[in-house]
């Protein structure tokens, strides 16, 4: 068994899954192959900071968690402290299949929502 499990992010609620955040930072040059896939940013003076609140996961989502169910990469999310739920896989081929199958049905109900 792998030290990493592989949790797939299978359904949020709306408050339950906010973060407040502040944009203090302007992003310089986007991701690229070039700079490794990393956003190059610069500290900003704002003269109003705006804070506002947006979703911490995505449905879909696919996160290599550690043994404490920590995410490993930054930013290091918990999914347990969130009103998320989650299905947790040994396997990566077997997260990325139910991830595929979760994100197209929210597209799916997505666009009957959106129809009607």
């Amino acid at each position: 068994m792998s030290e990493y499990q592989f949790a797939v992010i299978t359904e949020t609620t709306l408050l339950g899954n906010l973060a407040t955040t502040f944009d203090l930072y302007e992003v310089k040059e986007g991701r690229s192959e070039e700079n490794h896939y990393r956003e190059q940013v610069e500290l900003v003076e704002p003269l109003v900071m705006m804070g506002y609140r947006q979703p911490v996961f995505n449905v879909g989502e696919i996160l290599i968690l550690d043994s404490s169910g920590r995410e490993v990469d930054y930013p290091g999310r918990k999914p347990s402290k969130w009103e998320v739920t989650y299905e947790v896989f040994d396997r990566l081929d077997e997260a990325v299949k139910r991830a595929r199958a979760v994100f197209e049905q929210s597209l799916r109900e997505q666009a009957a929502k959106d129809d009607s």
